[in-house]
């Protein structure tokens, strides 16, 4: 079953990145870095905001030991409120907000993208049990079609003159084709009843959430913001495509492993205690496939940047390496967050995260007094910080001991080495150029591939067992008459 779940959930987030990255490229060729940059603001001064979403009332859901229909009338009810005054501040901020950021189109941008909320408020119980219920080709359906309205949607905008507004009518698009989708595939648990029992357990739940991942999003939206005042908007436009093709693969790679990998571990949890096995096995495969991909794409930064977006976002390219390093710092304490909602730590992880969240917008600022490149470095130092913040806590909390965490580390460093070497040869011999033939980088990502199969191979990986068990299912489905 967990299988099943977690090649739904990849398969649908390939096909999502796919299109949006499509999508990206052609947005990018039709807009500036400033009208991208105007966007960017806007939606770090939203996500400001938007801190309110970060409460987890599908999280009090996955994780409930049984929820019955009056803790989901009250999850309902919860999540209902936090959006509407979500997007009743939204409203409320734009004009100030525009004001303060320099440009009245950031009011624009922030009054459309409020009505999101509104429409997200049907959302909450049929995705949560969905997600509960391992109900995951459900849940790729929605995600792929979300992602195929939003892309034409914003495309179309772009195309019909609508510039900085594109990115928001794809948001609205989204968020209508999520609350269409859940409400047909996730029919069975639809409902609008209003209740408030037992609501203190939820909201005491949800303040721990936000304190945890709303930090951490404020974080991020003001260190956006630090940019675009101190740096100008254009820059804040460079700094957002790359921090988007981060994010893309963040989200599409690790973040569909990593929610296939929640359920699973609350359900080991809820069962046994336990999470040893289970969590490093996961650590190793996500591992695995991330750390290559991360750094095969520093690499090849520059060329890959020349050929999706043209010579004008060149400027992006090597903070795009940068923040793609700091990324793979932080496989090291990878589901760090999924661990401490799972053991009930939360308070811990809000000490954690006050830290780090201070300290990486205090790192970004002095960071955005040189120019773009230190902003972006200033996210290897955060990561660097948050590694020592959190490695001994995940250690503790799955009972492992230091050595299979740093033999983890190890073997993807390794198995990232191996897959990107090729490209860094072909880097070298042409000066790290972004103009460099296609065809040795091609052939460069051939053999890099072909080694990282050779690697996990070599190393009996989880990977290669999930790689030859597919191998043999195809074959004999294929094999039938």
């Amino acid at each position: 079953m967990v299988r099943r779940a977690f090649l739904w959930t990849i398969l649908a987030q390939f096909l999502s990145f796919g299109i949006s990255f499509a999508a990206m490229i052609v947005l990018t060729r039709l807009l500036t870095p400033r009208e991208m940059g105007i966007y960017a603001v806007a939606f770090a001064a939203y996500g400001a905001f938007q801190v309110i979403a970060t409460f987890g009332v599908g999280n009090f859901i996955v994780r409930a030991v049984d929820p019955d229909d009056d803790v989901l009338a009250t999850a309902f009810t919860v999540n209902a409120i936090l959006n509407v005054a979500l997007s009743t501040v939204t409203i409320a901020i734009s004009s100030s907000a525009g004001r303060f950021l320099g440009d009245p189109a950031v009011a624009q941008v922030l009054r459309l993208l409020a009505v999101a909320p509104l429409i997200a408020v049907f959302d909450l119980r049929p995705s949560s049990m969905l997600q509960r219920t391992m109900q995951f080709q459900r849940i790729s359906i929605i995600t792929v079609s979300q992602t195929i309205t939003s892309a034409m949607a914003t495309v179309g905008a772009a195309l019909a003159g609508a510039s900085y507004m594109s990115a928001g009518y794809g948001a609205i698009a989204y968020a209508l084709t999520g609350s269409l989708g859940y409400s047909l595939l996730g029919r069975q648990y639809v409902g609008m009843r209003f209740a408030l029992r037992d609501w203190r357990t939820m909201v005491i739940f949800g303040l721990r959430m936000m304190s945890i991942g709303g930090i951490s999003a404020l974080a991020a939206r003001f260190s956006d913001i630090i940019i675009g005042r101190m740096l100008g908007l254009a820059a804040l436009g460079l700094f957002s495509r790359a921090s988007s093709i981060n994010m893309m693969l963040f989200q599409n790679v690790y973040g569909a492993a990593t929610r296939v990998i929640f359920a699973k571990l609350s359900q080991v949890h809820r069962d046994t205690g336990e999470l040893h096995d289970t969590y490093l096995r996961a650590m190793r495969t996500i591992s695995g496939i991330m750390g290559p991909i991360l750094i095969g794409l520093a690499v090849l930064a520059k060329p890959a940047i020349l050929l999706l977006y043209g010579e004008r976002w060149l400027g992006a390219a090597t903070p795009l390496s940068l923040l793609l390093i700091a990324q793979f710092i932080t496989l090291r304490f990878a589901m760090h967050w999924e661990l401490f909602v799972i053991k009930d730590e939360l308070r811990v992880q809000t000490t954690i995260e006050a830290i780090r969240s201070t300290f990486s917008v205090i790192s970004r600022a002095v960071g955005s007094l040189f120019n773009l490149v230190g902003a972006a470095a200033a996210s290897i130092v955060d990561a660097l910080l948050a590694l020592v913040l959190y490695g001994r806590q995940i250690n503790r909390m799955i009972g492992a001991t230091e050595w299979e965490l740093t033999k983890i580390s190890v073997e993807t460093a390794a198995l990232a080495a191996l897959a990107a070497a090729p490209s860094i040869i072909v880097m070298i011999r042409y000066d790290w150029a972004a103009n460099a033939p296609l065809a040795p980088i091609a052939a460069s990502i051939t053999i890099g591939i072909a080694l990282w199969l050779a690697g996990i191979a070599w190393l009996r990986h989880p990977l290669f067992d999930e790689l030859r068990l597919g191998v043999t299912t195809l074959r004999r489905r294929l094999a039938r008459p």
